[in-house]
């Protein structure tokens, strides 16, 4: 019980307890090193931060353990591992792998466009963070592609539309690759934005097929035209039948 031992070692001995502590655990094999990393330990350790990039075989456990934990320090977490990998290049691939555990849940709207300008850089470089938009904006457009079935707005359409994700959309556009997932679902929701808010038949239209040819994942793109689909058809009559008139075939079966 590595809190417990530390606790009641002297307050003389504790820093050099804790050095022999990591050098053990780093020449440990994982099943040991997995038995003494319980959460109260990742926390211990994750306090005495300065330590840990001298050993990643203990510094990736404790920050994955960390964040996976403590919803509000995983972008915290981001940072340590991205400076563990600048320490230590040889950690890279490990880190991204980290990365994804971390970040099992996507992020807030919010939260991602917060990571995204913090570690700019990084989010080309590491595929769990390139990932990171893309999954945010499906989190969203699942929610608002569920139907109440009581005549109630579906949970998240508001928030597909709302100004922290198009913010984001906006960044996302703006520093990742163009050709990247990332960008196409960011291009996806611009373009369902502008459908649900168009003033015109013809602008609802255009935008509807922007959003079928942006090249978004499937389901995402499937889910956006659902919901805004499901949007379009609470217009009056005369919108709709205008908005199916300026519509391809596969998009005007959906509010048909």
């Amino acid at each position: 019980d590595l809190p417990a031992a530390l606790g009641r070692a002297p307050a003389g001995l504790r820093e050099a307890l804790l050095d022999g502590v990591l050098a053990g655990l780093a020449a440990a094999d994982r099943e040991a090193r997995r038995a003494v990393l319980t959460g109260a330990a990742c926390d211990l350790l994750y306090e005495d931060l300065g330590r840990l990039p001298a050993v990643p075989e203990v510094a990736l456990p404790v920050l994955v353990s960390v964040g996976g934990r403590r919803p509000a320090l995983r972008a915290a977490v981001t940072g340590e591992l991205l400076r563990l990998a600048a320490a230590r290049p040889e950690t890279a691939g490990n880190v991204d792998r980290a990365l994804d555990r971390v970040w099992k849940a996507p992020p807030t709207a919010d939260g991602c466009l917060a990571l995204l300008e913090a570690h700019e850089e990084a989010f080309a470089a590491y595929g769990a963070l390139a990932a990171l938009p893309a999954r945010t904006f499906a989190r969203l457009a699942y929610g608002a592609g569920a139907d109440t079935g009581n005549g109630t707005a579906p949970e998240g359409e508001g928030e597909l539309s709302a100004p922290a994700t198009l913010r984001l959309a906006a960044r996302v556009r703006a520093t990742l690759p163009g050709d990247g997932e990332a960008a196409r679902a960011a291009t996806a929701i611009q373009a369902y934005t502008d459908a649900v808010t168009a003033e015109r038949p013809e602008h609802a239209a255009a935008a509807l097929d922007a959003l079928a040819s942006s090249g978004a994942p499937p389901r995402l793109a499937a889910e956006l035209l659902g919901g805004a689909a499901h949007r379009l058809t609470r217009r009056g009559p005369r919108f709709r039948a205008a908005l199916l008139a300026g519509l391809a075939g596969p998009e005007r079966s959906r509010l048909a």
